[in-house]
């Protein structure tokens, strides 16, 4: 049941979360950084890469900005929660995604009786889901 949710099937591999890079802003776009175990969820997490053709100092606003809301899990959707955080394992700003087990299950099985190939989330929902998040915080992007 702790198994990374993936289904490799003959045509193709079944994913819970999408590659990206995505465009968030002006500012930044996330880009896919890795999956980790919890003990109840998947992590899906992404990094928050600054675009390097803007002003360097909206950016460092934006993270100072987001600070004391880091580590804080918001949830949208019944199953999901997603967080802000700074690993010091990375040291960089990231978004983390956690899908439940039985969610992510649920997810599997419709992808498969849809026929659904590649990312079953989009990276739209990980943008919205980020959006939605610093729209809460009240950090301007």
């Amino acid at each position: 049941m702790n198994d990374i949710p993936t289904k490799k099937t003959d045509e193709t591999t079944v994913v819970l979360f999408p590659k990206g890079p995505a465009r968030v802003s002006d500012t930044f776009e996330i880009a896919f950084h890795g999956i980790m175990r919890g003990k109840k969820s998947i992590i899906g997490r992404y990094s928050i890469v600054p675009l390097t053709d803007r002003n360097p100092a909206t950016f460092q606003t934006f993270v100072r900005s987001l600070k004391p809301f880091l580590n804080r899990n918001y949830t949208v959707v019944p199953g999901t929660r997603s967080a802000f955080v700074l690993p010091k394992s990375t040291n960089s700003l990231e978004f983390a995604v956690a899908i439940d087990y039985d969610k992510a299950n649920t997810y599997f099985k419709s992808a498969e009786e849809m026929n659904i190939r590649g990312s079953i989330l989009s990276i739209d929902f990980i943008r919205l889901l980020l959006k939605t998040q610093l729209q809460r915080a009240g950090v301007q992007i």
